[in-house]
């Protein structure tokens, strides 16, 4: 529950963010709008095309991508286009290591497996308000 309300809450700042970034757009920002549109889309969490009017943007995300064009960005959120992967979690109070090529859980009183993420694509926007580091939102496909 705790991490769908934080996904929640990261949806809902990016979706702030580009709003108000479109309304004060020059109106020959076509190609930074299809990276925020692609952004707000990928975020929703009952997935990309979920909602009719994020169809062709996704979809035209696909052909690009598809036809080795660049990613969409989205300066407006400090989107950079990329999507980041983490396939592992641990447990709350552990810390997630690689040695020697394999993931691990660790922690002062041991280590114990690395859990599998459900939903292991993300990306990373900065904070909003100049606050120093990023956050993360997990997306919604597999």
């Amino acid at each position: 529950m705790r991490q769908q309300h934080s996904r929640l809450k990261g949806l809902l700042l990016a979706v702030g963010a580009c709003a108000g970034f479109y309304a004060l757009r020059p109106s020959s920002a076509q190609a930074d709008e299809w990276g925020c549109e692609v952004l707000l889309c990928m975020s929703n969490p009952a997935g990309p095309e979920a909602v009719s009017q994020c169809v062709p943007p996704i979809e035209r995300y696909h052909h690009v991508l598809k036809h080795g064009g660049s990613r969409p960005t989205c300066p407006e959120s400090g989107w950079s286009g990329a999507i980041g992967y983490e396939a592992h979690e641990c447990p709350v109070g552990y810390v997630l290591t690689t040695k020697q090529g394999y993931d691990d859980c660790e922690s002062p009183a041991g280590n114990v497996g690395v859990l599998f993420r459900a939903q292991p694509f993300y990306i990373e926007i900065p904070n909003p308000n100049g606050l120093p580091g990023t956050q993360r939102i997990w997306l919604p496909f597999q």
